[in-house]
């Protein structure tokens, strides 16, 4: 009897942590960095090998690609670093290219610019927070607008090559060979996978448990619109046709960013995926479960009325229970909540609590990341104020404070 009178305080407390924490739920924002243009985007590693994770962002209108150094005491603007200029930059992310130990950083660039740059990092320390120590190459140009990467070994030789993606005429999904040179020499070679129309994201993960990461990718646009992945063949090879492309949905309508989790815990990863309906110009996030090999596509059924363009969907633990919540970013937020999460409840999404307010307008891909060491998850996100409107910037990078905390 006592012990059921525990189990059921315990239960009491929980259920009342819970409604708690969904009553409260103020997210406090703060700005690292709205003195630029276009903020498109953001990636974290750990660029000074401090024990902290860093930020790097490329700023499309301003040109350029930013890092941002973390500290005991945060993110301060005045310890940041200007990398080089990249104009029309589209994404930033860090890899070590030479294998150094100190990450670098690629830009990849659309518009009229359609580049890929590396941004080589100092080999020490103290040189890492100047910007004159930072060395800005092109490393790749064949006229094509570059959206999204992220860096792979892909033949085991010569360091970390750059698996990326394009859009528009000629688009095509591949990978940049690393030449294993210094930093003024060596041609990359340019290694296609598929023919794409708007790359996305590219999300590396072993989908079919067979030990060999895969790369699942969504594909915006076009006539197949939706979300595919690339089977690694098992072994470090150089042949297009090694990479086995499969559609795991192809009739979407303007997809846009996806995540992939284990969101039920049963051994099989989910795909989360954010898209549109083409006729009602209504906004939807979906769940793609893995039924013995036949995707199933479900719609979370109780998005907000106001979610007409979702840009990026994650899945994490945001209130500490244990269930994998989804948190959403809005493209197009104007006078409406642009960053919202909805709560795992037993298998279910069901309610709705908001995180970033109504300020911003067009935000991108989320980081899920604890941000003050307090032992839960912060969002950080960038907002570009569709495109720096009128010449006005946006609220650029910036983080949104999770209210609970780690008991």
């Amino acid at each position: 009897m006592v012990g059921f009178i525990k189990i059921k305080l315990l239960s009491i407390f929980l259920f009342l942590s819970v409604m708690s924490y969904a009553q409260q739920n103020n997210w406090t924002s703060h700005v690292i960095d709205d003195s630029l243009m276009g903020a498109d985007g953001v990636r974290a590693s750990d660029f000074n090998n401090d024990g902290l994770f860093d930020l790097v962002v490329g700023w499309e209108q301003s040109g350029v690609t930013k890092l941002y150094l973390n500290s005991s005491s945060g993110f301060d603007l005045n310890n940041s670093v200007t990398l080089g200029n990249a104009p029309d930059v589209e994404d930033s992310f860090p890899v070590d290219l030479d294998g150094d130990g100190f990450m670098d950083a690629i830009s990849l660039t659309e518009g009229e610019e359609k580049k890929v740059y590396a941004h080589w990092s100092p080999s020490k320390i103290l040189s890492i927070s100047d910007s004159k120590k930072w060395i800005t190459r092109e490393v790749f140009n064949n006229n094509t607008r570059w959206m999204y990467g992220l860096p792979k070994d892909m033949n085991g030789k010569n360091g970390i090559d750059l698996v990326i993606g394009g859009k528009g005429k000629n688009a095509v999904l591949g990978w940049l060979e690393n030449p294993g040179n210094n930093k003024r020499k060596g041609k990359w070679k340019f290694h296609e996978l598929t023919k794409v129309k708007w790359v996305m994201s590219i999300v590396e993960a072993d989908l079919d448990n067979d030990g060999y990461l895969d790369l699942i990718v969504s594909d915006r646009k076009g006539k197949n619109d939706g979300v595919f992945w690339m089977k690694n063949p098992g072994k470090l090879v150089f042949e297009k046709t090694a990479w086995k492309k499969e559609w795991i949905v192809n009739s979407l309508f303007d997809t846009n960013f996806l995540d992939v989790k284990d969101i039920n815990g049963d051994g099989i990863k989910e795909i989360a995926v954010t898209h549109k309906d083409k006729r009602s110009n209504k906004g939807y996030v979906s769940i793609l479960t893995n039924d013995s090999g036949n995707w199933i596509l479900k719609n979370i059924k109780n998005l907000p009325s106001y979610v007409i363009k979702p840009k990026c969907v994650k899945i994490e633990d945001l209130n500490l229970d244990g269930e994998l919540d989804l948190i959403i970013s809005m493209e197009k937020a104007e006078g409406v909540n642009g960053i919202i999460w909805i709560e795992n409840q037993n298998g279910e999404f069901n309610e709705v609590h908001n995180i970033s307010g109504v300020e911003g307008v067009k935000f991108d891909q989320s980081l899920v990341l604890d941000m003050d060491s307090d032992g839960d998850l912060d969002i950080v996100n960038t907002e570009e104020n569709n495109n720096s409107q009128n010449g006005m910037p946006g609220l650029g990078l910036i983080w949104y404070e999770n209210p609970i905390e780690k008991k």
